[in-house]
Formats: structure tokens, sequence, C-alpha cells
């Protein structure tokens, strides 16, 4: 033992072996109403003890006491535990307690040096914490931001393409993507109003245009992967983007295969960094389909 643990013979201390498990769940771990279960076996009122306990494999708890007005009196200042030197053989079960375990300057007796060490861990415990918590709170904002920029990297090649297949740019959200055949259509009806003569072509809206336009509907809106580009053609529609889970692809896999007239040829990932796949979607138009 150090000088600064004092280690008091067993016969200092009154020992005596308890059983919580009468009481209600809420009180079962009470100083109170582990006194009332320890009372009967002192020789004086409980509340002129301080007990330290030790739990059994059977859920009993072990009480090793001892008076207060000995601590007060006797203690060393500089002492930081008071320990008995063994556990009688006469309290059942006690040879599976570790008699260092049973340290009676707890409490109003915990040492003033004692009682800094568990301040400044506690404190210790509450910045690592508040720090874990905080970075989490970044990591959150900044996958909000990731994802934000990729629907807009996502919206805006859909712009392109949409205004690709138009001629000019479209007025409508590009969120709303059935909003696409209407401007195809209207720009068509422009075009047949402007056309004189018998001998002027009839105007048709162009098959790969509407093509475009319902793939870019069929495609899932949750900026998943970052598209970057997408060419339609008469029998072929191929999509080109990244994503930072190889699981993503089959997802938008299934969205895919709503498109009716058209099937799945390939869909091909190739990782080319630690967080980055590159995917490409192929579409062949389904034998007999029309626009």
């Amino acid at each position: 033992m150090t000088q600064k643990t004092l280690e008091w013979p067993a016969n200092r201390f009154y020992w005596a072996v308890i059983d919580t498990s009468i009481l209600p769940r809420q009180h079962q771990r009470s100083e109170d109403h582990r006194g009332y279960l320890l009372e009967p076996y002192l020789p004086f009122p409980v509340d002129q003890v301080h007990t330290a306990y030790a739990r059994l494999a059977n859920g009993r708890l072990v009480a090793c006491s001892v008076e207060r007005a000995v601590l007060q009196s006797e203690v060393r200042h500089n002492a930081q535990c008071l320990v008995p030197d063994s556990v009688p053989a006469e309290v059942p079960g006690g040879e599976a307690v570790d008699p260092h375990a049973l340290n009676l300057l707890t409490g109003t007796y915990e040492p003033a040096a004692a009682l800094r060490v568990r301040r400044w861990t506690v404190l210790a415990a509450l910045i690592a914490l508040a720090a874990l918590s905080l970075t989490i709170t970044i990591g959150f904002k900044r996958r909000a931001a990731n994802e934000q920029a990729r629907t807009e990297a996502t919206a805006a090649v859909i712009q392109e393409s949409l205004t690709d297949a138009l001629g000019r740019p479209i007025n409508n959200d590009v969120g709303s993507l059935s909003m696409a055949e209407y401007e195809l259509a209207g720009t068509l009806d422009t075009l047949r109003k402007t056309r004189t003569g018998g001998d002027a072509p009839e105007l048709k809206l162009v098959e790969a245009d509407l093509s475009l336009a319902r793939f870019l509907q069929a495609w899932p809106a949750d900026g998943q992967a970052n598209v970057q580009h997408v060419s339609v053609k008469a029998d072929l529609i191929l999509c080109e983007g990244t994503v930072e889970d190889p699981a993503i692809p089959p997802s938008i896999d299934t969205a895919l295969k709503t498109l009716t007239g058209w099937a799945p040829e390939l869909t091909s990932t190739e990782q080319q960094r630690p967080d980055t796949w590159r995917v490409t979607w192929r579409m062949l138009r389904s034998a007999g389909a029309g626009s």
C-alpha cells in the first residue's frame, strides 16, 4: 500500500450482505433504500456509518461500513483511499470480492485531489464529446453541400441536353422534365406557322428529342449521380457520369427499366479513385418500339 492508500484490518469494519432485489427497480441504487436493508445488521443507526458496496454474482451486495466519527478523526488528510485488508470468511460470497474495490473515501469523504481529478476527467470527456459532435455536424453539412453541387451540375447537363434538342433554351424548370415534350411540340408548331406553299416539307417531332425527354424524365432526381454526358440516337441512348458509391448504379438501372420502348444493354462501372466510380449506361431501343 502507498502512503496515500490506507489499509485497515477487516475487523475495524461492519460487514453484511443485503438483497436489493426485494426493492422496486427504481430504488435499488438508492443509498437511502439500501440503508433500510443494512440497518438491522448495525449496532447503531445507519446514518452514523459510511458504507461501500460490492456486487456479488447472485445480484446481492456486500456492505462494508465504518463509523463516520472514525473517518473524521483517524483518516489522514493526504489519504486517497481507505480499504479493508481482506473480506472476512464469514461473509457469504465474500471470497469473490476484491477488498481494494471497497473504498470508503467516497461521497462526502472523497479527497479534494481525487474530486478534482474526477471532475477534470468528466470535463475532458465532455470536451471530446462536443468535438465529436461538431465533427459529425460539419461532415453532414459538407455532404449536403456536395449533394447540392452534384444536383446543380446534373441539372446543368440536363439543361444543356434539352437546349441542344430544342435548338433554344427551355423556359421551364428542368426539374419538371415532362414539360420537355410540350416545349418540343410548341417549337414545331411555331415553325409550321412560318412555312407556306405546298412544297414546304412537313415538320415532325424529332424522335431522338422525345426519347431524350423521356429518358431524363425516367432518371431518378435524387442527386446521387454526377451526370457528365447524355446522347440520344435513333436506337441508342448513352449516359456517362460518376458516383461515390458502387451501390448507386443498380438503383438507377431499376428506374431506367421503366422507360417504355427501351431496354438496358450494358452498364459498366470503373473505379477511378478510392471514392469515385465512372459509370456508363447504354439503352437500346426495343424491337418494334415507336417513339
